[in-house]
């Protein structure tokens, strides 16, 4: 398995942040990139606040909070795709964004195989359930899923 570090996540987090200023300073660039125009107020108002959401969320400490505030965006982006074709190849792209965001702190999230290994040979032995452990082997086994 895959797995970032610290210094992966600094780089996630500077990229998101990199991100979110590009949509609240630029945001008639980024319509245009995507294939949309800024002709409409509304539209760069709109980038301008998912700008300011990716600010917010870098500055959260990475976990599955960040990872279902993707998810869910790229979900609402999918359906506002379907809902309104005018505005289809800008949702897309924003979806495909937010699902790359997801996908990459998911990953993040998951043990390596390394963990798991480790993890189910605790449990298989019984150790690290004493006093004084900060996490026994049946705690760490829950933790690190199957593969």
């Amino acid at each position: 398995m895959w797995r970032i570090g610290r210094t992966g996540w600094a780089a996630l987090r500077a990229m998101r942040t990199g991100w979110g200023i590009l949509l609240v300073a630029q945001p008639g660039l980024v319509l245009r990139a995507a294939g949309g125009h800024s002709s409409s107020r509304a539209r760069p108002a709109a980038v301008r606040v998912l700008g300011a959401r990716h600010l917010v969320q870098s500055l959260l400490p990475p976990g599955r909070l960040g990872v279902a505030a993707d998810c869910l965006h790229a979900a609402s982006m999918l359906a506002f795709a379907a809902a309104v074709p005018g505005h289809r190849r800008l949702a897309l792209a924003d979806s495909v964004v937010a699902s790359a965001f997801a996908a990459s702190a998911f990953a993040a999230e998951q043990p390596t195989l390394q963990e798991v290994s480790a993890a189910r040979g605790r449990a298989a032995r019984g150790a690290g359930d004493g006093p004084g452990q900060t996490e026994g082997a049946a705690a760490q086994h829950r933790r690190c899923r199957q593969p």
